[in-house]
């Protein structure tokens, strides 16, 4: 954090494209994503920055929500570093959550579709009994 407070400071930090340029560095610099918690932590109050933390640069990238929540399903992480990491219990089990319908959906689109039928069939009169 001292990096962007003296950036901040010496006036480097004048547009959204300088303060991302600085946050990638720092995150390049740091590594992988649990490395990157305390980086994410700093920036409480900034959701701006922290939705762009959470995204990454690259919009195609998992985002640190996505990161986290695999590491943890991976056992790289502990379910309490998963919490800390996403600042609650409650978000970590709404991504959770959310994540594996994502999944769940994706594996749906591999089973083929029924045509629907566009008539309605009519009712067959069965033959009466005497």
């Amino acid at each position: 954090m001292a990096m962007w407070t003296r950036a901040g400071q010496d006036c480097e930090l004048r547009s959204w494209t300088d303060r991302r340029t600085l946050l990638d560095l720092m995150r390049r610099r740091l590594g992988n994503a649990v490395a990157q918690i305390p980086l994410y932590r700093a920036f409480e109050g900034e959701p701006a920055i922290q939705d762009y933390l959470r995204r990454g640069s690259d919009p195609n990238a998992a985002s640190f929500l996505q990161s986290t929540i695999a590491a943890y399903e991976r056992g790289v992480i502990s379910e309490e570093v998963a919490i800390e990491a996403l600042g609650s219990e409650t978000e970590f089990r709404r991504a959770a959550h959310r994540i594996s319908l994502f999944l769940a959906a994706e594996a749906l689109k591999d089973i083929p579709t029924i045509e629907p039928v566009n008539e309605i069939p009519r009712p067959v009169e069965l033959p009466k009994r005497d």
